[in-house]
């Protein structure tokens, strides 16, 4: 099975940030590959069920008609587990201590970090991380590590809009909530 350029263009931006992953290029890769997996498995299970229609016809035509209209079981999907994540301390709950105690220790710089951005957000409206960077004089991983923070705050939330960005990914556009 060959997956278009589209087909992964489509899994790749349907990505969300997580906490606690892997990260390429901004997306999570293990996301992207249990996407890609499970698109997979569907796909090949459409598949499957094509063949044994025809193997079907070969010995019964009535029963492969029937056969053919049925709709192929949907394969069991494996998501990754949800990892406990505490946004206030930006540290797991199952993290040792020293990385509780230096989370804890950025915390004004990350609540700083927020009061900024969302400030940003509110005087010149929506943006990309990116351009939300430009914006602040700020790194991009400082605005997009941001972001989901402040989404789960309540402080921003993306619209519907995308927009390409300097690496001409799609990026999807924040908006003070």
């Amino acid at each position: 099975m060959t997956l278009s350029d589209d087909t992964i263009k489509q899994l790749f931006f349907s990505c969300e940030e997580s906490h606690g992953s892997i990260y390429a290029d901004e997306v999570d890769i293990i996301q992207f590959a249990t996407k890609v997996s499970n698109y997979v498995r569907a796909e090949v299970a459409k598949e499957e069920h094509c063949r044994c229609v025809e193997i079907v016809r070969t010995m019964n035509r009535e029963v492969a008609a029937a056969l053919a209209t049925q709709r192929p079981q949907k394969p069991v999907v494996v998501e990754k587990p949800p990892i406990a994540y505490e946004p206030k301390t930006h540290a797991r709950s199952s993290d040792p201590s020293t990385s509780q105690e230096a989370a804890a220790s950025i915390q004004s710089l990350v609540q700083r970090l927020i009061d900024v951005i969302h400030a940003n957000l509110k005087q010149n409206g929506s943006g990309t991380y990116e351009e939300i960077a430009r914006r602040c004089d700020l790194r991009n991983d400082q605005v997009w590590r941001r972001l989901s923070d402040m989404e789960t705050m309540g402080l921003a939330k993306p619209t519907d809009r995308i927009r390409p960005g300097s690496s001409g990914k799609m990026q999807r556009v924040w908006e003070a909530a």
